[in-house]
């Protein structure tokens, strides 16, 4: 075990490597619905659970941080083959990458893409020096093609002693245990709250907020003392061993009487049962002052102040829960938008920055935006286009009509004609007849008289 702090002192001397250019590489596996066992101590047999979405899907995070207190964006690897928008749709830093493998977990061309993302991480950082990275002996960290890229960007591997990254590997040490402790409450609070279907993208989402939490630097300062490499300090870990390999004591059984409540009436009562039985035993003193069998005395004052105060935290604390309600409603509502709206292929295969993702699903949406406002402009011109086809057939019509009662009135107006012309030829022959008539009755006159 020396000798491994020994080794990695001689690496730090012999390549240069400063305090700002140490690096530690490991991944961590997360089963995203699934809560670590708890125990419940209840004074009844009744058994009392939480039950889980039980979504044993498996998603590794791959993270490196650095002696300084900083850390690098991670690799996020999920199991399947395609990314969909809602992988997208939270607040991930841009620089993170999103990977995809068939089981959820590294691979040698996973951790090859890793490498290539940390040396874009960390080059402009280390100003052409030496960067030692710590990291274990897993099979997808040693291949050829690994090795070759770490020599050729001046990257150092450090490997860790087999079978000893639980006490030597800052990551292990200091950092994944809080990172899971933070999973597991995000992941409570939405069981709580109603959240049985606990998926990917919820994972996703509450992903950020889990890893701001965590990758602090003083919590990744404290990881690399733990391991008692920087400061070096091996006997951190050697005083770790031999507690470690001391027995474990044997556990003591305590009777029932030990587990039982004691009320103590100068505690501020913090649930609904502490409250009744502070009001129980004030109403029991205040009946026996009435009775004049016992005297106050200022204990019930100070049984009452605590009663009031357990009584106003209880209502900030229910106001509080109401406020968490309207919180995970407006969750709720985010989450069902995100998967009505976000199972479009992003990627198939391969690895993306989130930042790259959001770009290509803004670019589609614009584009989408774009084929609708065409669309849109298309059955607006076609609109027209039939309004003015309509306007054209109805202005058409109206003149065949006009046409049709012009022709009409020219009908009636020639009848009109023809009947005056007729009438008038009628009054002349009948005025000839009448001349002639007159002409005949004349000359019957002038021969009557000559006879």
């Amino acid at each position: 075990m020396l000798k491994h702090f020994f080794n990695f002192q001689r690496a730090v001397r012999s390549l240069r490597v400063p305090k700002y250019n140490i690096y530690n590489f490991d991944e961590t596996g997360f089963r995203i619905g699934c809560l670590s066992r708890q125990l419940v101590f209840t004074r009844t047999k009744k058994q009392v659970y939480i039950s889980d979405p039980d979504n044993r899907e498996l998603v590794t995070s791959m993270e490196c941080i650095c002696a300084d207190g900083s850390a690098i964006q991670p690799m996020i690897i999920i199991a399947g083959c395609v990314m969909k928008e809602k992988h997208f749709m939270n607040n991930l830093d841009d620089d993170v990458l999103l990977a995809v493998s068939e089981t959820g977990y590294t691979n040698d061309m996973l951790s090859y893409q890793w490498l290539e993302h940390f040396n874009d991480q960390t080059e402009e950082k280390a100003r052409g020096q030496n960067r030692l990275l710590v990291m274990d002996g897993h099979g997808s960290h040693l291949t050829k093609e690994f090795m070759d890229f770490c020599y050729k960007h001046k990257i150092c591997p450090f490997l860790l002693p087999p079978h000893s990254t639980h006490l030597l590997q800052p990551l292990d040490v200091g950092v994944f245990q809080s990172f899971k402790h933070y999973h597991q409450e995000l992941l409570e609070d939405s069981i709580r709250f109603g959240g049985i279907d606990y998926k990917k993208d919820d994972f996703l989402f509450s992903f950020q907020q889990m890893r701001n939490l965590t990758f602090r630097p003083h919590i990744i300062s404290r990881a690399w003392k733990l391991a008692g490499l920087v400061p070096s300090n091996p006997q951190i870990v050697l005083r770790q061993m031999e507690v470690m390999s001391t027995p474990e004591p044997e556990l003591e059984f305590f009777s029932e009487n030990f587990l039982a409540p004691t009320i103590s009436f100068n505690d501020t009562p913090k649930t609904l049962v502490a409250i009744e039985q502070y009001s129980s035993y004030i109403n029991t003193r205040l009946a026996s002052a009435i009775d004049k069998t016992i005297e106050l005395s200022p204990s019930v004052a100070r049984a009452v102040e605590k009663r009031d105060k357990g009584s106003r935290i209880m209502l900030f604390q229910a106001k509080l829960v109401e406020e968490q309600l309207e919180q995970r409603k407006e969750i709720e509502a985010i989450k069902a938008s995100r998967r009505a709206r976000g199972n479009k292929q992003v990627q198939k295969y391969g690895v993306i920055r989130a930042g790259d993702a959001r770009l290509r699903m803004i670019a589609r949406d614009e584009a989408e935006d774009r084929r609708i406002e065409l669309y849109n402009i298309r059955q607006e011109e076609k609109e027209e286009e039939r309004r003015a086809v309509a306007d054209r057939k109805e202005e058409r019509l109206q003149k065949r009509q006009a046409q049709k009662i012009a022709l009409n009135k020219r009908l009636i107006e020639r009848a009109a004609k023809a009947k005056a012309k007729e009438e008038v030829e009628a009054a002349k022959v009948l005025e000839k007849a009448r001349k002639k008539a007159e002409r005949e009755a004349k000359t019957a006159s002038r021969l009557a008289s000559t006879q």
